[in-house]
């Protein structure tokens, strides 16, 4: 009967065990689904930020020198 408890234990830890991680895949993947949208924008937003303050250099610059009679 004890080595039959042992048994049962080691059976039910590996079915909630495994039960555990295939919940923990699923969430994960429903997490980065649900924000890959969001990390998309982010990326978009972060190359703006790169490109955008160079545009702006450029405009200034062209009206500091094109637009005062240079």
């Amino acid at each position: 009967m004890f080595f039959f408890f042992l048994n049962n234990e080691k059976n039910i830890f590996q079915t909630t065990f495994k039960f555990k991680s295939q919940t923990n895949s699923q969430t994960a993947h429903a997490y980065n689904d649900k924000y890959s949208h969001w990390q998309q924008i982010r990326n978009h937003l972060l190359e703006q930020t790169y490109i955008l303050p160079k545009i702006y250099f450029l405009i200034c610059f062209y009206f500091v020198l094109f637009k005062n009679g240079f």
